[in-house]
């Protein structure tokens, strides 16, 4: 469940999820600002195969959310 800014409990299924992460998860992202790099923290955007993967993947031991999240690089770990 998800408790929105009205109060209200609000299911939480694809697009409830979707939101969520987006409003809560950023990445790190190198940005070119006149000719100088900054680093810039933007929201992440969940594309369809990892939410469903998120959301239907087998439990792990722990039954955790964070232990179904899949690796950033896949084969170098979580992080």
């Amino acid at each position: 469940m998800w408790l929105n800014g009205e109060g209200q409990l609000i299911p939480a299924a694809g697009p409830v999820v979707r939101e969520v992460i987006k409003r809560r998860v950023v990445v790190p992202q190198l940005v070119n600002r006149d000719g100088r790099w900054v680093l810039e923290y933007v929201p992440f955007v969940v594309n369809d195969k990892f939410l469903r993967l998120l959301l239907t993947a087998e439990r792990k031991q722990d039954g955790s959310l964070l232990a179904r999240v899949p690796p950033v690089t896949p084969g170098r770990g979580r992080f």
